[in-house]
């Protein structure tokens, strides 16, 4: 090789070396780019769900009638303590005229002014004797103008069925009531709500689940509740306009003591049935992806580290991942320049 091939050769050489210093060097001293970060902190995350429905007394006194009643006696009022047992109220179950007028409704005056015209027409005996023998008239006919002798009143007193506070009352003297009927509210201090609750939550559903309960008239306040009942069969609702669902009935109470939920106000009843505890967040801010796969930039020491998410569970607020620790910083909202190991600076 003579000297001249050897002299370019050199030349060429620190001629490669140099641009590759020029290079390196200012990538290695480039700007830092600027980024927002996210510093992670253990806290306790619910896996929830959220139900609607209507929100209904807990304590309903209802009263089962086996025929029509008059109410003679009211004994309790409004605001005043009851326990159970006690007396509420008393009825006397309606007999001849009385019944016969609760039966035929409107039309027991036009009812009564024919068979009038009867009477005039044919006397008393023809139509006792059309009513046994033709078997032209109905039975309760034949009750008012032949009644049974009777020595006494058939009357029935109901009693509480729990300790309360009354806060409504449905009956009052004189009323005539029959078969099953609600006479009053013992007390508004704990409402429920029934709530069809989705398959994908059955195995986590139970009796004692913590519920949060919010209607429009609360406001921001959250009332505390649970899960007081869960149905023992699943059931299917939608179709037809809309998909249809298996959802399993169950019902939450919840404490109403301020008196701001009153019956059949649409309310909501957030349902907590897992609870994450000592968890990190990852905020959905910070995730990225690449070709199908959940990243994010951990901010450490001047540099950004490019870290795969491996999701353990998600919620509204973010992702809770093992990949990261209490303290780290992730980089929200990360810019298409940032790369793995690129120097960075935090703002603020």
């Amino acid at each position: 090789m003579t000297l001249r091939r050897i002299f370019y050769v050199v030349i060429a050489t620190a001629a490669l070396a140099a641009s590759l210093f020029i290079f390196f060097g200012q990538k290695e001293d480039s700007t830092p780019i600027s980024v927002e970060v996210h510093t992670l902190r253990e806290q306790t995350v619910y896996e929830s769900f959220v139900c609607k429905g209507t929100a209904q007394a807990e304590i309903c006194q209802s009263v089962v009638l086996g025929r029509p009643a008059v109410i003679t006696e009211v004994f309790v009022s409004e605001g005043e303590s009851v326990v159970e047992g006690q007396r509420l109220f008393s009825c006397r179950y309606l007999e001849g005229e009385e019944l016969l007028q609760v039966y035929l409704g409107s039309f027991y005056a036009e009812i009564m002014q024919r068979v009038d015209d009867i009477r005039y027409e044919l006397g008393d005996k023809a139509l006792l004797a059309s009513a046994v023998y033709g078997g032209e008239l109905p039975s309760y006919l034949k009750d008012y103008y032949m009644p049974q002798p009777s020595t006494e009143e058939y009357r029935q007193d109901v009693f509480a069925t729990a300790d309360g506070v009354v806060s409504d009352i449905f009956v009052s003297e004189g009323e005539t009531v029959s078969g099953a009927f609600s006479s009053l509210i013992l007390s508004r201090d704990e409402l429920m709500i029934s709530i069809n609750v989705p398959q994908r939550y059955f195995s986590k559903i139970e009796v004692g689940r913590p519920v949060n309960v919010s209607a429009d008239s609360l406001g921001d306040t959250v009332v505390a509740g649970n899960i007081s009942a869960v149905g023992s069969k699943a059931v299917t609702v939608g179709g037809i306009l809309s998909d249809s669902e298996t959802v399993i009935p169950c019902r939450v109470s919840f404490d109403n003591s301020l008196g701001l939920v009153g019956e059949n106000y649409a309310v909501s009843a957030r349902v907590f049935c897992r609870e994450f505890i000592d968890v990190l967040v990852i905020p959905y801010e910070a995730v990225f992806q690449e070709d199908g796969v959940e990243y994010v930039f951990v901010f450490f020491d001047g540099r950004v580290q490019k870290r795969r998410v491996n999701a353990v569970f998600e919620n509204e607020s973010g992702i809770i991942s093992q990949a990261v620790s209490s303290g780290e910083q992730v980089v929200i909202n990360p810019s298409r320049s940032l790369f793995d190991g690129a120097r960075a600076e935090a703002e603020g």
